[in-house]
């Protein structure tokens, strides 16, 4: 069994099918317009799992994405673009 959980501003907690805790921080941002933060995540990860990489990855790219997106009013207008999601990612992974 796998659950993901996420918590707004505080990031997400991954639990994996083997019981190990993940806990991943969200960047700090100035939020703008939650509106839709959620659905950038989930698109951010299920993307990342189709495409094959780890639940880790996938969950700190939702993450990074869903930041990215209360930073802009509105909702898909505030998705990040496909070219953008590499500099999310690794501004997610180093902790800033």
């Amino acid at each position: 069994m796998r659950l993901l959980v996420t918590l707004g501003s505080a990031g997400a907690v991954w639990i994996g099918a083997d019981g190990e805790v993940l806990q991943v921080v969200a960047p700090r941002v100035r939020a703008v317009d939650t509106t839709g933060a959620g659905d950038a995540f989930v698109g951010a990860f299920a993307h990342a799992l189709a495409a094959g990489w780890d639940e880790a990855t996938a969950a700190r790219l939702g993450c990074a994405c869903a930041s990215d997106s209360v930073t802009r009013r509105g909702t898909e207008s505030s998705f990040p673009s496909t070219g953008s999601v590499e500099p999310l990612l690794a501004s997610a992974s180093s902790g800033r």
